[in-house]
């Protein structure tokens, strides 16, 4: 299957990009075509499977304005299936990952998993139960 893997923060850190590798790499070890977007694009659209990546801008539960901006740049998301995964930072990490989730209903996907990651371990793992594959 083809995932598109988007890392959509406001605060683009190195444990972001870090872990961002870590999916791709798990994705291509389980047989899917992986490809890494720092921001939406039209090109998502064509891709069966979509994995948000994001973390919180602080140590609260925002994620940043710009998060709705970038996942609405990315054409037709309507009905897409979907993860989010959100990378432990903070104290309120299911609340964030709960705005993660309710931003990418607002573009239409169907948000089928949603993660928090504290590791590259765990992110790992969550990919890996993740249901890309239907049935």
């Amino acid at each position: 299957m083809r995932v598109a893997v988007i890392a959509a923060s406001d605060r683009q850190s190195d444990k972001l990009r870090k872990t961002t590798r870590v999916v791709l790499g798990e994705l291509a070890s389980l047989g899917h075509e992986a490809e890494l977007f720092s921001s939406a694009d039209t090109r998502i659209s064509y891709f069966n499977y979509i994995i948000v990546c994001s973390e919180p801008k602080g140590m609260g539960k925002a994620l940043g304005p710009r998060l709705k901006e970038k996942l609405s740049s990315g054409g037709n998301l309507v009905g897409k299936r979907s993860m989010a995964l959100l990378l432990k930072s903070g104290f309120m990490s299911q609340k964030a990952l709960g705005i993660l989730m309710a931003a990418m209903e607002g573009q239409g996907m169907i948000v089928t998993m949603g993660e928090v990651a504290a590791s590259d371990a765990e992110a790992a793992a969550a990919v890996r139960q993740a249901p890309i594959v239907r049935g």
